[in-house]
């Protein structure tokens, strides 16, 4: 959360940003953040340099905001989409589009959660639409922020994907689908002398929530402890510093409000870390622990603090792809990740003419790094295996790629070792898909 922070010296506000009309673009300065948040919801207020005087001088007249109800109806929305469009075309853009019922709505790694998301069907929404106002058909007052957008670049849930909870608690992309934000928390914050004020807002400093490693929120319902013995997930939370007292609560996130005092347990001491040790539940979903705090010497806050936890045991269906490169001397190889069914990618190697390699079995894999190509000497068959693994650590099925001998112009005594190494080198050039597939 931002409050009354100075802006960039280059932040800047321009109307009427259409392409047909550069000559008369009026860039404003922005001067300062009055608040930003993206708990629950996705808003900011921008002060421009410029006064409302000043601007109606222009021929700028500012819109006003208004709550909505959520029912399907139909929008127009203003945008400048960015991502993978040409730069020459990057302006302002009229969408006319329908709204669809409020979603329970989660994005990134951390993740981020808008248990209130409104969807659309608008065309032409990409990164950089963000931000965009939208109004109901023929109307002039502004009802929502438009907020984020499915990435087709990226596939499952996660990075640029969002993804709403179903009735079976859990995430499904839907394709096409973009989001905004109702504006109507803001509403009570902007007064009749046009200041605005923040007091009936959630500005309240969070209890801070982290996990071991930040961005590792998924995980089986089952993980090994250090004996390798699976025992039951759990939520895994540390409450941070500043608070002497919480109450939490725990459920499927889709249902669970956690600005709802109904389901707090009692207080506790912080040093107690009530969610550090606590099992999740044992079935697949999404799930929110909630967290109301106490500061040292101060009185119990009024909004929660929260943090989402994921378990999944269903493994990915997709294979690694293979990114290959034909040297004079080697074969160069390296398995490629596919962010969000494919977080991580692990790999193994061998030579086939010294026995069989056995790409199920499961020891000899390691971590693929990133631009890491392995190099496989033409002088010996190899067969290269890989396989991936989503953010839960579930594991997917095994590519593999063989290679037949093939000599060199100036074949090497066949006492040479074999080459069997590992390059750090730009993923450049080549790519590509194979599986049980010859190179070259």
């Amino acid at each position: 959360m931002w409050l009354n922070r100075e802006a960039a010296a280059h932040w800047r506000f321009t109307p009427a940003f259409f392409h047909d009309n550069q000559a008369q673009h009026q860039p404003q300065q922005v001067r300062r953040v009055l608040y930003a948040t993206m708990k629950y919801v996705d808003l900011a207020v921008l002060e421009l340099a410029a006064t409302y005087g000043e601007l109606a001088a222009l021929g700028i007249r500012p819109l006003q905001l208004r709550a909505f109800s959520g029912d399907v109806r139909p929008l127009e929305l203003l945008q400048v989409p960015v991502i993978g469009v040409d730069p020459r075309e990057q302006f302002l853009r009229h969408a006319e589009c329908t709204s669809q019922p409020r979603q329970a709505l989660y994005e990134s790694f951390a993740p981020w959660f808008w248990p209130a998301a409104l969807g659309n069907d608008c065309a032409g929404v990409a990164g950089g639409s963000s931000g965009g106002p939208v109004v109901e058909r023929l109307q002039d007052t502004i009802i929502g922020i438009l907020n984020t957008t499915l990435e087709r670049g990226y596939n499952g849930c996660g990075l640029a994907r969002p993804c709403e909870i179903g009735a079976n608690q859990q995430g499904e992309a839907r394709e096409g689908a973009s989001y905004f934000t109702a504006v109507h928390s803001l509403i009570g914050a902007f007064k009749a002398d046009g200041s605005f004020d923040v007091g009936g807002l959630d500005t309240e400093p969070q209890v801070p929530i982290t996990r071991p490693f930040q961005h590792v929120w998924s995980s089986r319902s089952q993980i090994p402890d250090e004996q390798g013995v699976l025992r039951p997930a759990r939520w895994d939370l540390r409450l941070g510093e500043g608070f002497e007292q919480v109450k939490v609560k725990t459920g499927a996130a889709r249902s669970t409000d956690c600005e709802q005092g109904a389901g707090y347990g009692a207080a506790q001491p912080i040093e107690a870390q009530p969610l550090l040790n606590l099992a999740t539940p044992p079935t697949e979903g999404i799930y929110i622990a909630c967290v109301i705090g106490k500061p040292v010497g101060g009185a119990w806050h009024t909004h929660a603090s929260f943090a989402l936890r994921e378990i999944d045991d269903t493994p990915p269906t997709q294979k690694p792809g293979l990114a290959r490169r034909d040297g004079d001397d080697a074969w160069r190889v390296m398995a490629l990740s596919s962010p969000n069914e494919l977080s991580s990618v692990m790999y193994k190697y061998d030579r086939t003419d010294q026995g069989p390699v056995d790409c199920a079995n499961m020891q000899g894999y390691r971590a693929q790094l990133n631009n890491q190509f392995h190099a496989l000497d033409k002088r010996w068959p190899w067969r290269f295996c890989a396989y991936g693994r989503d953010l839960a650590d579930n594991p997917g099925p095994v590519q593999q790629a063989t290679s037949p001998r093939r000599p060199r112009r100036a074949e090497r005594p066949a006492s040479a070792p074999a080459h069997h190494a590992d390059e750090e080198q730009p993923a450049k050039g080549g790519g590509g898909d194979a599986d049980g597939q010859i190179l070259g």
